[in-house]
Formats: structure tokens, C-alpha cells, sequence
């Protein structure tokens, strides 16, 4: 018979190897059983355990990512088989989506050094309830964390090409009163400071059908770098673009370097955020949650070293913030109306982010367009504003024994502005000395009378090199549907299908107004491209497209073996750039104003169930994945990001996972993930952006790690006849092969990463049911953990190149204490 919903085991989330246990396996079983609870997931849209779904999905309890101390969504990475994310830290803050499943991404990794969002969304969609958006949460008053591998367009929907990932909040409680709160404080190897985190939930009932819950906290992350090299500016340079360069010697302007100071620590972040949920059930039938959220980030700089430094950053700009606002707002309701349950779910997403990037690598590569100017810095300000509406509908059977079905309509409106602001500091006061012109005898005079711009320091801000500004639209109807036949009570099938329409309108504007008759109308009479180092561009795509699934499950015994047919897909679009002829030496032709959707076929074939009266239950798939027209995102020669469709390539590999619970104080799991993805087919050659893009077949993909290992043990020994005090010891290890930096091997970012592996351990003391005290140490090897570089930019003079070639590299050991007081 089918695996009973009513029947919960203790071996729950088989892919938890940051943490091996289950949503409820944190909990011992006092009695002396060997059964405890399975995570109830919802990713098919009905609720069913890990087990019961006939595909690859892990699935991870709040319980368990507290034991782990996984405080946030990318803490999942290298941790789950088949996942790996790049570690940019805070920094990096709800800007680009890094999660990798299965290998399936082209994407370089290590020039995301920027909160700049690229143009093409993720090969990898990820879901905050219902609410599908990308945003680096803190994961607080947290259900769970599911996984879904593989394609899963049909009820996900665009960006389900790898996989997709599900963040479940915990809903109110109408029938208890609870409360919760969290205090931690941890000291972290090269940092100067500890660091601290609190959070508190309450939960209250209002009556017999409402109840409402809150839950807030803060967390400041104390830097690990330091930098050795950094330019001072008279005015605090972070969101003030007028800020000067301060000469090492004024007497000399024309020639004087700049001062330079060291500052520790800069890499700190600070995170606040509140969250609120009113839930309100009248009847057994209908039940209605109105959400909202709000979180904070301010980051000050990546965790980048350059070069093998140790922890410095040796950059003329090595600070870096970040100050980004997110808000989710949401509306779901359900009524059960006996034969099937209706679902209504509304959300508005806003997120606004303001940053500061050192590109100082751009302005010393063109010195000469610079008058030589020798205290060269760039920075790049950055706002990018978000927005998105989002409305399903979907109408869900109640348990059947025959036919069961899951239909709906989904309707999505986003919106998103991207404007940067580059100056070099200076600058302006600079052009007007005698001497500093390389044509004429001021570099104002190069500016205005050479080179047709602006005259510096009538721009405002005085020291403008570039801006940029881009919109982009996107609209989305679709319908979904998955029907399921339950040919006996062993065998069932299923078919699904999505057809939906999608609209896409992208347009820019930018300016190099010291180009003038270099990047203006002098070089090109194209309409797109204007007087004083303007160009803009715009384009729009509009299409209607299925996708759809399959799947066949056979159960023997506790036992299920399934295989799936699974399509996914990404959304087509317009381009937008400078277009010109050759000698306009910021233009490009117009070969790319449209891109189309990359879409993927996957094949998986598994088996998962529970043996030796189910004291081990297991997970094995085989899997592989045929991906069409692949979206490759370069750069103009403007810098303009842009997307153009490679060929094919393919990912394959086969991912284990098992769960051991030889008695019930003791739970041991391991997990092991073999990814083999590559291009099958020559990519390229792309002539655009200055340079030809090629990628030769049996290229491997960027972020793919062939083998994923994870190892981890709980136990946990009650105290004396008090079932409520305890002491629970974890640990775990995660390692992962080395991985591709860039999908162009001829690229001058392209790098190996070495592999490594982090281990985790913790212990924890109950000193009753209310009251928890847990030790924790993170990267207990400390390991520097690697996980993307940069080479710098190929044009820079080699000696500015060197400061900006380096690592991101991963959090060093933590030591930490946290105390929980709970109902």
C-alpha cells in the first residue's frame, strides 16, 4: 500500500548532512522505540513525508538547522548532496541568487563581487512560502527547508532548471501559547571583536480562532579582514560620492599619490528583522494567514583576501557596504471544501539595495583616458530597486485512492531598476592643473576640446565618469495542472503540464561624459547613441510556451521505486546596449537584442525506503539532465550586461543518502552526490563585448563539483529519570571536489578551486524543557574553504591587477554559546 501520511518516522530529512537529523529525530524517543517522526513536506502541494515523494528532495527542520547553526539560507551550501552555493557573505546580500543544484549553471563564479543584479535570473528558483523570490533570510522561527532536485517548471514555474528550494516559516498557533528566545555570542579566529545573536518568537492565541505570532532579532558578525592599502577620502567615501582623495603631498598635486591607511575588521555585517503572522480559522474548513516581513543588512565589505595574504585586502577601496531593505507581505487562504481544497495565494515582494564597489581596476587599465591622473580610484554606487506581485490560484483533491489532481493559474508582475553612479575622486580638481592634460596642456582641455565631452567638475557629482540606468519588466500568466492515477494500490502515474505566456521589456541608458567624440556622436551616427557619451537601448519579447512531467512509483513493501520525466525552463528576453560600428569603441552590433528561454529535460530513476524494521532509511536516484540553449550572460563592450543562447550540455550523476538510528539515542547519516556536468557541444564562438566567447564540448560547468560527501552523528543521553534534561552531541563533515570558476577556460577569471571539507560539532545541555544551553564551533579545522576567486581585470597595469586578484574565502573557526529559554 502507499506510505501511510499518518505513519511518521524518526529518520525524517535524509538529506540533512550539514546535520543528519530529521524535523523531529532532535527529539528521543524515551520509550525505547526505535520509530520517531518524518518531516511532512509540501512540495507537490499536498502534505506528504520525504518518503512518500516519488522524486529527490531533502528536506531540513528548523530543529535541525538550530543543532547545525544555520542561521541563514546560505548556510545550505556544500552541505546538502547536489547543492553548492559561492560564499560572498552578508555582503553579498539578496542581490543574485549563487544556489547550484545538480550542476546546472553557467554563471562564473568570483565576479560576483557586487551586489549588481545580473539580467538572467538562476538556474535554481527558491520559494519563501509561497512567495517565489530570492532573499538571503535569517532562518528564525523556520518549519523547514526543502530541496527539490531536478526540474520542477510544472508547479514551480520559471527558474526551476537545477532545482528548486522552499523556505517554510512557522505558521501561528491558534490552540497554544509559546514563546521563545535565543541569545548567542561567539568569538571568531582573525576577527577583533565577538559577535552576537538574538531572536525571540511569541506566539498567541486571540480566542478559539485566531491567533498571532511575532518573531524579530538582530545579529552583528564581526569582520575577519583587514585592510593594508586603503586610499582615505576627506569625507567618509560610503554613500557620498563627493568625497576627495587626501594627497601624500599636497605641495605636489600633479604628481602626489595618495595616503593610504590600514583598518581592521572591515568585513562586519549587522542584521535586524521583524516579522509578523495573523492567522484566523473559523471553521475547520477555512484557514487564512496575513504575513509581513521586514529585514535589514548592512554589510561593509566581502570576505575577500587578495592574493594569498592570509586575511588583507590590499584594494584602494576595500570597503564596500551594503545597506539593503527587504519587505514580503502575504495573503493565503484555504477552504476545504470535502472533495478538494482551494488555495489562494497573494504576495507583494519590495526590496531596495544601496552599495558601494571599488572598480578601480577600470580607470588605471585607460589611464590615458584619465590624464594619467596618478591617485586613480573608482567607485561604483549602486541602487537597485525590486519589486514583484504574485497571485496562484490552485485547487488541490483530498486524499484519494484512485485519482487525485493539483490544478491552478499563476499571475506574476515584477519590476526592477538598476542605476550606477561612477566616480573617480579628484579627478575633477586634478583636470585643471597645468600639466595634467596628455593632448593639450590641461586634462579638462583633453575632455572638451579633444575628446568632445563634458568639462569635469561641471558634472554633478563634480568627479562622474559613468552611469547607468536600467529597467527591466516582467510578466508572467500561467496555468498548471498534475493529475495522478493510482492504477492499484502499489502503482501509480502521473502527468503534468504548464502553458503559460510571458512578457519581457529591458531598456538603458548610459553616459562616459568625458568620452565625449570616444563614446558619443562622433563616433557613431546610430540613434541609439547620442552627444556627450550617451547611449541607450531598449527591446521587449513576448512568448507562449508548455513544458511538462511524468512520473510512474512502485511500492513493495516500504519500498518505492519511481522514475521521472521532468522539464524546466528560463525566461527569454530583450537585450539592451550600445549599438554601433567599430570605431565607436563602446559599441557593439546589434547581433543580441533578444535572447530565448533555455529550457531542460531530466530523466530520474530512484528508489527510497526503510529497512531492518526501519531503523535505516535511504535515498538512492540516478539522474540526468539535457539542457537546450543555454543562457550565457557576458559583457558589452560598454560593460553592459548581456545574454546571449550557447548550445547543449548535460548534467548526470547519482546522489545516495542514508539515515541510521541503531538505537534511540543515536542517529548517523552519510550522504554522497557524483555530478558529471558539461557542455556536449562546441559553444561559440561569440564575437561581442571586444572578445570571442568559447567554450569546447566536454567543457565542465562553472560550480559543478563532481563528488559531494557528508558525514554526521547525533547523540543524545538522558540525565537521571528526568525525560526533559539531556545532553545532545553532534558532528558533522562536508566536502566537496574542486570546482570550475568560469565556463570560457580562455577567460582571464578562469580558475580550479581546490576542494575542501568543514566540519561542525556542538553540544547541548537541557537543564529542563524551558531552558538549553548550546556550545557550538563551526569550521573546527579552520579551513580557509575557498569558493570563488577573481583574477582582476587583464587590462589593469600588472601591479593594479595584483591587488584585485584574490579569494573569497569561507568563515574561519567560531566558538560560540547560545542560550535558549522556550515554553
Amino acid at each position: 500500500m502507499r506510505f501511510k501520511r499518518s505513519i511518521l518516522l524518526q529518520t525524517a530529512s535524509l538529506a540533512v548532512m550539514m546535520h543528519p537529523q530529521s524535523a523531529s529525530a532532535q527529539e528521543v524517543d524515551r520509550s525505547g522505540s526505535s520509530q520517531a517522526d518524518e518531516i511532512v513536506v509540501t512540495a507537490t502541494r499536498r502534505e506528504e513525508t520525504v518518503l512518500d515523494v516519488p522524486y529527490n528532495i531533502s528536506a531540513v527542520s528548523g530543529d535541525t538547522l538550530e543543532k547545525a547553526n544555520i542561521t541563514d539560507l546560505a548556510g545550505l551550501r556544500n552541505s546538502t548532496p547536489g547543492l553548492i552555493a559561492v560564499d560572498y557573505g552578508p555582503r553579498a546580500n539578496g542581490s543574485n541568487n549563487n544556489f547550484i543544484i545538480r550542476g546546472v549553471s553557467t554563471d562564473a563564479i568570483g565576479g560576483g563581487g557586487t551586489s549588481f543584479p545580473r539580467l538572467g535570473s538562476s538556474a535554481t528558483s527558491t520559494y519563501i512560502d509561497d512567495i517565489p523570490v530570492f532573499a538571503n533570510l535569517k532562518l528564525s522561527d523556520i518549519s523547514r527547508v526543502e530541496v527539490l532536485r531536478g526540474p520542477q517548471g510544472t508547479l514551480f514555474g520559471a527558474g526551476s532548471v537545477g532545482g528548486t528550494i522552499r523556505l517554510i516559516r512557522n505558521r501561528p498557533d491558534i490552540g497554544k501559547f509559546d514563546y521563545e528566545a535565543n541569545l548567542a555570542a561567539s568569538t571568531t579566529r582573525h576577527a577583533g571583536k565577538a559577535g552576537y545573536d538574538t531572536d525571540v518568537m511569541l506566539n498567541v492565541p486571540i480566542g478559539s480562532t485566531l491567533a498571532l505570532r511575532l518573531n524579530g532579532g538582530y545579529e552583528y558578525q564581526a569582520g575577519i579582514i583587514n585592510a593594508t592599502n586603503a586610499y582615505v577620502y576627506d569625507k567618509d567615501i560610503r554613500f557620498n560620492p563627493e568625497a576627495q582623495v587626501v594627497l601624500a603631498n599636497p605641495a605636489s598635486p600633479l604628481t602626489s599619490p595618495a595616503v593610504t591607511r590600514a583598518i581592521k575588521d572591515i568585513d562586519w555585517a549587522k542584521i535586524w528583522f521583524a516579522r509578523a503572522a495573523l492567522r484566523w480559522q473559523p471553521t475547520d474548513a477555512v484557514d487564512i494567514e496575513a504575513s509581513y516581513l521586514h529585514q535589514n543588512t548592512k554589510a561593509n565589505a566581502f570576505p575577500f583576501r587578495t592574493g594569498n595574504s592570509g586575511y588583507e585586502n590590499r584594494q584602494f577601496i576595500p570597503v564596500s557596504p551594503i545597506d539593503t531593505d527587504i519587505d514580503l507581505a502575504s495573503l493565503t487562504g484555504t477552504v476545504d471544501f470535502g472533495f478538494a481544497t482551494l488555495t489562494s495565494a497573494t504576495s507583494y515582494s519590495r526590496s531596495r539595495s544601496d552599495d558601494l564597489f571599488d572598480n578601480s581596476q577600470i580607470a588605471n587599465a585607460f589611464i590615458q583616458y584619465y590624464g594619467n591622473y596618478p591617485r586613480a580610484s573608482t567607485t561604483n554606487y549602486n541602487t537597485v530597486k525590486d519589486r514583484s506581485f504574485v497571485q496562484e490560484l490552485r485547487l488541490v483533491s483530498n486524499d484519494s485512492d484512485t485519482f487525485e489532481y493539483v490544478i491552478g493559474g499563476y499571475y506574476q508582475n515584477r519590476e526592477q531598476g538598476t542605476f550606477s553612479l561612477s566616480t573617480v575622486p579628484g579627478l575633477a580638481a586634478y583636470s585643471t592643473l597645468p600639466g595634467s592634460g596628455v593632448f593639450l596642456d590641461t586634462y579638462a582641455n583633453d575632455v572638451v576640446l579633444y575628446f568632445g565631452g563634458v568639462r569635469p567638475g561641471t558634472l554633478n557629482p563634480p568627479d562622474t565618469s559613468f552611469t547607468f540606468d536600467r529597467q527591466v519588466r516582467f510578466e508572467e500568466l500561467a496555468g498548471f495542472g498534475e493529475f495522478t492515477w493510482h492504477a492499484t494500490p502499489a502503482l501509480s502515474f502521473t502527468g503534468g503540464a504548464r502553458v503559460f505566456n510571458q512578457k519581457f521589456r529591458q531598456s538603458t541608458v548610459q553616459t562616459f561624459p568625458t568620452l565625449g567624440l570616444f563614446g558619443g556622436d562622433g563616433a557613431s551616427r546610430d540613434p541609439a547613441y547620442l552627444a556627450n557619451g550617451t547611449s541607450q537601448g531598449s527591446g521587449s519579447r513576448s512568448e507562449t510556451k508548455a513544458i511538462f512531467k511524468g512520473n510512474a512509483s512502485y511500492e513493495f513493501g516500504d519500498q518505492l521505486a519511481y522514475f521521472t520525466f521532468s522539464q524546466g525552463f528560463r525566461s527569454g528576453g530583450a537585450n539592451a546596449y550600445p549599438i554601433g560600428p567599430r570605431s565607436c569603441p563602446a559599441c557593439d552590433p546589434g547581433t543580441f537584442l533578444n535572447y530565448g528561454p533555455d529550457s531542460a529535460n531530466n530523466y530520474e530513476f530512484g528508489i527510497k525506503g526503510r529497512l531492518l524494521d526501519r531503523a535505516i532509511s535511504y535515498s538512492l536516484a540516478a539522474f540526468r539532465i539535457d539542457w537546450q540553449d543555454i543562457q550565457i550572460e557576458i559583457a558589452s563592450r560598454a560593460g553592459t550586461p548581456t545574454i546571449v543562447n550557447g548550445g547543449r550540455a548535460r548534467s548526470q550523476g547519482i546522489e545516495f543518502e542514508a539515515q541510521v538510528r541503531p538505537t534511540s539515542m543515536v542517529t548517523a547519516s552519510i550522504s554522497y552526490a557524483y555530478t558529471d556536468a558539461k557542455t556536449t557541444e562546441v559553444i561559440g564562438p561569440i564575437a561581442f563585448g571586444g572578445r570571442n566567447f568559447i567554450a569546447p564540448s566536454g567543457t565542465r560547468l562553472p560550480g559543478s563539483a563532481r563528488h559531494q560527501v557528508g558525514a554526521a552523528i547525533d547523540i543524545s543521553v538522558p540525565l537521571g529519570s528526568n525525560k526533559d534534561r539531556t545532553i545532545d552531541f553532534h558532528a558533522d563533515v562536508n566536502w566537496r571536489s574542486d570546482v570550475l570558476s568560469s565556463l570560457d577556460p580562455n577567460s582571464p577569471g578562469f580558475a580550479r578551486l581546490d576542494g575542501f571539507a568543514m566540519t561542525n560539532m556542538s553540544v547541548a545541555y537541557d537543564w529542563s524543557s524551558a531552558l538549553r544551553m548550546q556550545i557550538f564551533v563551526t569550521n573546527v579545522f579552520d579551513v580557509d574553504g575557498i569558493s570563488a576567486k577573481t583574477a582582476g581585470n587583464n587590462l589593469a597595469p600588472p601591479n593594479i591587477r595584483a591587488l584585485y586578484r584574490g579569494d573569497y574565502i569561507a568563515r574561519p573557526r567560531t566558538v560560540g554559546i547560545r542560550l535558549t529559554l522556550r515554553q
